[in-house]
């Protein structure tokens, strides 16, 4: 059902909401949050639409109705997910899912995402190739894995969505704005992977009719599931490289400390009706 802004925006409880869409951030925690999701289908009797494509985000217009269809056509209720870019539902006439999602300090998904992909490459002879061994080295030889519009603004793609002008070089501004009002219109909840039990806390409270439970399931498996999920041989950068990192991504900072005092004011409104 479409929601005004005022009810995105409160504390209120979403209790006719049928529909929600996790489109989910990479490397923002998000295949724990997935483990914990599957447990609370069975649970609170709901069914996930799991796409199977990973690494299409951004979608051309035919494809962003193909999907729209697709997941009119699954009987509500139902939670979708899948990494992809924020998509307008109404634009095709079809009812708009309420958006929920958890991101990270982005220094943070920066280098966890670079060891990823280095822990992920397809053969050993590949892995051989590699001759940046540590994010430190990749942002002070200013290589591609670490460095460039690809690195710097990808947080903001997932909220920004599927206009061209997200993308655009000279758009930064533009692709910030944008990010934030959707974040505003069409997200009940974005937590942030610094305090996921409060993520789930706040999803409880807010949509119970899917998140009913979630808060005590986090508390019983996030440890392990945080645990198994870990990226494997990170190494933490220097403050140096933190610091030139946070100077290259300006607009990925902001979005992130305006998701975060959102999140606190949220939390201090739930707390309150509590």
């Amino acid at each position: 059902m479409p929601l005004g802004e005022s009810g995105i925006n409160s504390a209120e409880t979403l209790l006719s909401v049928d529909r929600v869409f996790y489109n989910r951030v990479a490397k923002c925690g998000s295949r724990t949050t997935m483990r914990i999701l599957e447990k609370l289908e069975k649970l609170n009797n709901f069914t996930i639409y799991k796409s199977k494509i990973y690494d299409k985000m951004k979608l051309q217009l035919n494809e962003q109705s193909e999907f729209v269809d697709d997941i009119m056509r699954v009987p509500a209720p139902l939670l979708i997910d899948r990494h992809i870019h924020f998509l307008d539902f109404e634009a095709f006439d079809a009812p708009q899912p309420v958006y929920f999602n958890v991101i990270r300090d982005p220094v943070d998904r920066a280098v966890s995402t670079f060891y990823f992909v280095q822990n992920n490459l397809t053969s050993p002879e590949e892995a051989k190739k590699i001759k940046i061994k540590s994010f430190e080295e990749c942002v002070y030889k200013k290589k591609e894995g670490c460095t460039g519009r690809h690195v710097f603004m990808k947080m903001l793609y997932y909220f920004c969505g599927q206009d061209p002008r997200c993308w655009f070089d000279k758009s930064r501004s533009w692709t910030l704005a944008k990010a934030k009002q959707n974040l505003v219109k069409y997200y009940s909840v974005v937590g942030i992977v610094e305090d996921m039990d409060s993520f789930f806390y706040a999803l409880e409270k807010r949509m119970p009719r899917f998140f009913k439970g979630a808060f005590g399931l986090f508390g019983r498996y996030g440890s392990s599931l945080k645990e198994a999920y870990k990226t494997k041989g990170k190494i933490y950068p220097s403050e140096e490289v933190r610091t030139i990192m946070k100077k290259n991504m300006p607009e990925a900072f902001e979005l992130y400390y305006f998701v975060k005092q959102r999140f606190h004011n949220l939390l201090d409104k739930l707390m309150e009706s509590s």
